[in-house]
């Protein structure tokens, strides 16, 4: 789908939704993250956050590479956002998570066709073919 949806506990019935993406999500456990009151979703080559009080969006910042499956890892005040479908060339991209700053591009090269990430209580980690990567 591509509907973000606050539900009220008691009746089961929609606070609000609003729709989240232009084509219909696929991996959200990957591509959503959730804290506090807010929502951040990467897709459509943006990265969105929304409030999860009212359901509208804060900003939004644009990651390029369209057609790229996105992961979202949190990683303190910024976001990492990493491209899954085998574009490790586009590198990790680092946001602000308040304002959605574009901080930085971390390059990945090395890293094989596939990635995936992961939060430990160490640090995060990024999984590639070839090799892993500890976020300090």
């Amino acid at each position: 789908g591509s509907i973000l949806a606050r539900v009220n506990p008691e009746t089961g019935g929609d606070l609000w939704n609003t729709r989240f993406a232009n084509v219909p999500a696929t991996d959200v456990s990957r591509s959503l993250l959730c804290a506090g009151t807010r929502a951040w979703y990467a897709a459509d080559g943006s990265l969105r956050c929304f409030n999860v009080e009212t359901g509208l969006i804060e900003w939004e910042q644009y990651l390029g590479f369209s057609n790229d499956l996105w992961q979202i890892l949190d990683l303190g005040t910024a976001l990492g956002i990493i491209p899954r479908n085998g574009k490790s060339g586009a590198g990790m991209l680092l946001c602000e998570k308040e304002s959605g700053q574009f901080l930085q591009r971390i390059p990945l090269a090395g890293m094989g066709n596939r990635i995936d990430a992961r939060t430990t209580a160490a640090a995060p980690l990024l999984i590639g073919e070839h090799k892993l990567v500890r976020l300090k």
